[in-house]
């Protein structure tokens, strides 16, 4: 169940109601509200009164039991005449947990004959996550004289909340600057709007009391936010989110505008929020520990659905088995909403959590602050700097990031962020100013656009640029002065702010967060408040409650976004481009003593995804999958997840391969662009590179998620000749960039991409030409998110080699009768063949569709020839270096080819459709293929279209075979054998014959005959040869 928070409401109620009994004060003896009519024409449905259930007000609850009810509740109201009140002012509190359809709330104006004029809509009272207020404006009808609310719940299925409704007759409205409302996370929200003097502002100070006050003084504060003016328009800056509020509780809030010199230009009204429990989706139970001046602050939440009341702490032990040791000292027993305790900070830890119900255990380690705390402790420091003093890859990373400094041209002002970290960087291995001063020029550059507005893009961005701020001032705090460390933590005060609010449609969902919206930033928040906690100023209650939240939604990210392969729907650059956020910030909450991630960051297979998926060509192309392009930089990613597992096989096999895609053996070192830092940090220097079929076998077999449907194929690792397949399926979809990739093909090898997909082109353009997989009528298709997708079917990795079997079923992504797939990838390597891809798709439906097979290679690198040979229908798509891609269809009496922009296209019409496919690639010279009677042959290998799960079928020699053939041998012995046998004896007779030429005319009339018998047979061989020959082709 997930904690939700209760909007606010005024604490003054709306005068002149024109609504009776609008509050649902007054309760009849039946225990339904007075002044109301209720009527339930069929079906079954019930009220009742909440006494004072939320912030104080009695609640209505409405709740219907059958999907046939027809129930409403009305009030007729009057309206004030002769007035220049034209206007109706309705507002009320609402919460609904609707399991079928939705009720209406609508208000209808009457004449002076209570004929109606008009029917305004309201709202519809559809399923929400927390209390909502509603506040609505309508004009009054010239001729309106009477009105009335009505309250529908027409078969539907569900139960309504109603609280505080009003209706209030006005002649004008000025918009309510200040509201306070929950969060789906447990938080209340408070938002201000402030119209004078707010070009004047330098803080606004936030106030909050516990329980409903009159008034709010200075030990009330809460947080000071600082105004960045020069930033421009910033919705955020006006919003703050509290996290340090209980369940159960009323709060008073304020919010005060001050100028620089503190004095007050504006202010508030009071408005009181409430927290309510509804649904907690916290997955973790978590303890952390900070030290502060002569105290350690502890904080912790519980996972979900717990049912403890309280929880205990003991200092000096982190196993529950020594309790009762010597070590343990309990430091006091906690209310479970309490979450969080101050204790002396003589207790140095570790800390021990248990819960009462003896369900719940955490553990923690006093936090690291000491500085540097991102990465670069003194014993690291000191590792670095020797490693950069010897020839190899620290030195040339070291060598690279001088460069930078000194010569990157970022192309707008934010990117300045990254010269300023990598110059902060360089200042904590030389302790040389001049660094220091490289990187506050490069800060306040990226000053200048360090602002937020309600756009997905521009927050990434200000995720981005905060964290690297953040790493640039921890490893150039000793360089900065004090007045430039409060400075820089002004500006991190206002991103704390800015933090607590942000809010997405790809983060609002409690069961996915798989976005990579999530990761970055969040991933920044987290790195900011670990990096900055205990300093001056800063505001650390909040950090701490926010660290808890952000370890749960992190925590979360990792497991709904990442699939045992690792693979991830959004596609290998949007990986990369969320790992350089998340790894710092995964690596960085180890390294403070916190272990939440540990488990999680170890699951996902990354390095065997990289290494499948990463060509090793020049342009680092990479197999495509979710909206990434095939060529693309990938910067820090490889260096990021050397220490996402503690295999050393795993760590030898990745270097082999960083080293030849990214660094000192890659065409074109790179290492790791803007992410340089990662290069330099976790590379695995004692680690000797081994090539990866050596030391990583699973690198040399296929990939197999059947949890994502995903499947890749690599058949060695030695250059850019190398073949790399991946197939998808779409077993799941998340939240976030979704590719329409079912069946989808992505082909690499001989320096050449012979098959593609479009990225985002598709989604930013309906292009469909870079799709290689099926289209129906012309077009993908992709079901919506959560709903039930495809499944695999079997899978069959072959021994001592990288190919294997798929079957395959995606008849729901498909929306179809059925669409299957069954493929077979063999890498054995057979003379000028690399790669044999066998596979047929079969498609019905019940309705008639132009059913597309597609192929799409890069039509910069290869063109694409139709011929028909041996009984077949062949294409060749030849590519760089005399390599081609040849492929055959088997059943092609029905198709028709279309081969237009360099794309392959295979169209057949009908009810249903099937595609037989075979295709090779090698280079040099084109194999030829025939006809069998089940598929194909391709020199002694025979594709069975009916065993494909079997594999290849090569021919080979059968004891039956060798019967066979000696009993054939031996024939053609005796027959040889008694040829010449007869040769001899005609030899002999010849000579007996010349001897004796007295021998009679009928004799030589004999030989004659025999002659031209000789000569008959002598003619008649070669029409035998001929038939046989003929006979065989």
């Amino acid at each position: 169940m997930t904690l939700i928070i209760l909007l606010i409401t005024k604490i003054i109620l709306i005068r002149g109601n024109l609504l009776s009994n609008g509050n649902f004060i007054q309760i009849q003896t039946n225990g339904q509200p007075s002044n109301w009519d209720s009527s339930i024409k069929q079906g079954n449905a019930s009220m009742k009164i909440l006494y004072r259930y939320y912030l104080a007000f009695n609640v209505l609850q409405i709740s219907v039991y059958t999907n046939r009810t027809l129930f409403s509740l009305i009030q007729m109201i009057q309206l004030e005449q002769n007035t220049n009140k034209r206007s109706l002012i309705i507002s009320f509190w609402y919460r609904v947990s609707m399991i079928y359809s939705s009720g209406h709330i609508q208000f209808e104006f009457y004449n002076q004959s209570n004929v109606s004029i008009t029917k305004e809509y309201i709202r519809s009272l559809v399923k929400n996550s927390t209390w909502s207020y509603v506040q609505i404006k309508k004009s009054i009808p010239i001729d309106a004289i009477f009105g009335k609310v009505l309250i529908t719940m027409n078969r539907c299925l569900g139960k309504v909340l109603l609280a505080n409704m009003s209706i209030e007759q006005i002649d004008h409205w000025n918009d309510v600057n200040f509201f306070v409302s929950p969060r789906s996370d447990g938080t209340l929200f408070i938002r201000w709007n402030f119209t004078n003097n707010k070009t004047h502002i330098a803080h606004y100070d936030v106030y909050r009391s516990k329980g409903i006050s009159t008034g709010l003084d200075s030990t009330h504060l809460l947080v000071s936010i600082p105004v960045m003016s020069t930033y421009g328009k910033n919705i955020y800056e006006s919003m703050y989110t509290d996290h340090i509020v209980q369940l159960n509780t009323i709060y008073t809030y304020q919010v005060i505008a001050r100028n620089s010199n503190r004095t007050i230009l504006d202010q508030t009204r009071l408005a009181i929020g409430q927290s309510d429990l509804i649904e907690d989706y916290y997955d973790i139970t978590t303890l952390i520990a900070f030290l502060r001046i002569n105290s350690i602050h502890l904080n912790w939440r519980l996972r979900a659905r717990s049912t403890a009341k309280y929880i205990s702490l003991y200092n000096g032990i982190d196993n529950i088995s020594n309790i009762h040791s010597t070590h343990a000292r309990l430091l006091g027993t906690y209310a479970v909403q309490q979450m969080k305790t101050i204790v002396s900070s003589s207790n140095t830890g570790p800390f021990l959590l248990i819960s009462d119900d003896g369900n719940h255990m955490a553990t923690a380690k006093l936090t690291y602050l000491m500085r540097p705390r991102i990465v670069l402790t003194s014993t690291r420091l000191n590792y670095f700097r020797e490693q950069i003093s010897q020839s190899g890859h620290a030195q040339e990373v070291f060598r690279a990031l001088i460069k930078t400094v000194h010569g990157y041209k970022p192309d707008n002002t934010f990117n300045y962020c990254w010269p300023a970290r990598d110059a902060a960087l360089l200042y904590a291995i030389t302790r040389n100013m001049k660094y220091i001063d490289i990187a506050l020029l490069a800060l306040e550059i990226n000053r200048i656009n360090y602002t937020i507005y309600d756009n997905s893009a521009i927050k990434l961005r200000f995720a981005f640029s905060t964290m690297a701020r953040v790493q640039a001032f921890d490893w150039a705090y000793d360089g900065l002065t004090i007045e430039q460390r409060r400075r820089l933590i002004s500006d991190f005060r206002y991103a704390a702010s800015i933090f607590t609010s942000y809010s997405d449609d790809h983060s609002r969902n409690p069961t996915d967060k798989a976005s990579n919206w999530v990761a970055i930033v969040k991933s920044a928040e987290l790195i900011q408040h670990l990096t900055l906690y205990g300093e001056e100023d800063y505001p650390n209650d909040q950090a701490e409650r926010r660290i808890l939240f952000l370890l749960n939604e992190l925590k979360l990210h990792i497991d709904h976004a990442y699939g045992p392969s690792g693979y991830m729907q959004e596609g290998l650059s949007y990986l990369a481009y969320t790992i350089s956020a998340l790894a710092p910030a995964v690596y960085l909450t180890k390294d403070m003593g916190i272990s939440t991630f540990d488990e999680a960051w170890f699951r996902p297979d990354w390095h065997n995804l990289a290494l499948h998926t990463i060509s090793l060509r020049k342009q680092r192309n990479a197999l495509q999958f979710g909206v990434s392009q095939s060529s693309y930089s990938y910067n820090g990613f490889l260096p990021y997840i050397f220490n996402s597992t503690d295999d050393q096989n795993s760590k030898a096999a990745l270097k082999w391969f960083y080293d030849r895609t990214m660094g000192m053996n890659s065409s074109s070192a790179a290492y790791d662009g803007k992410d340089k830092s990662a290069a330099l940090f976790y590379y695995p220097y004692e680690t000797s590179l081994q090539h990866p079929s050596i030391v990583f076998p699973r690198s040399t077999s296929m990939i197999s998620d059947n949890i994502e449907g995903f499947y890749v194929f690599r058949n060695r690792y030695q250059d850019q000749n190398d073949v790399l397949i991946a197939l998808m399926n779409r077993n799941r979809r998340h939240a976030g960039w979704n590719a329409n990739e079912t069946f989808a093909l992505s082909i690499i090898s001989h320096d050449t991409t012979w098959a593609r997909m479009p990225g985002k082109e598709f989604k930013l353009h309906s292009q469909t030409n870079m799709f290689s997989t099926p289209l129906i009528d012309g077009w993908p298709r992709e079901p919506g998110k959560r709903q039930k997708l495809a499944f695999t079917k079997l899978v069959k990795p072959f021994s001592n080699q990288g190919g294997g079997f798929v079957s395959l079923d995606a008849s729901i992504n498909f929306n179809i009768t059925l669409a299957q797939r069954d493929i077979l990838v063999d890498m054995i390597k057979r003379n000028n063949i690399e790669t044999i891809i066998a596979l047929q798709d079969d498609f019905v439906d019940s309705l008639t569709h132009v059913w597309h097979w597609q192929l799409s290679p890069n039509p910069d690198e290869t063109n694409i020839t139709l011929r028909y040979e041996n009984n077949l229908s062949t294409f060749i798509i030849r590519g760089r270096n005399e390599s081609w891609l040849k492929g055959w269809l088997y059943n092609h009496e029905d198709a028709t080819y279309n081969n237009t922009d360099g794309i392959l296209r295979i169209l057949k019409y009908g009810f249903n459709a099937n595609f037989k496919i075979v295709m090779v690639l090698g280079s040099g010279i084109e194999s030829i293929a025939s006809r069998t009677i089940n598929g194909i042959q391709i020199d002694k290998v025979c594709i069975n279209f009916n065993t494909l799960s079997e594999g290849l079928q090569c021919q080979t020699i059968t004891p039956v075979d060798i019967t066979r053939r000696s009993i054939l041998i031996l024939i053609i012995l005796t027959t040889l054998i008694g040829f010449f046998t007869l040769v001899i004896l005609g030899i002999l007779m010849k000579r007996i014959i010349n001897r004796n030429n007295r021998v009679g005319s009928t004799i030589q009339t004999d030989i004659i005959n025999v002659n031209n018998l000789t000569s008959i047979s002598k003619t008649s061989i070669p029409n035998q040869t001929i038939y046989s020959t003929h006979s065989r082709f």
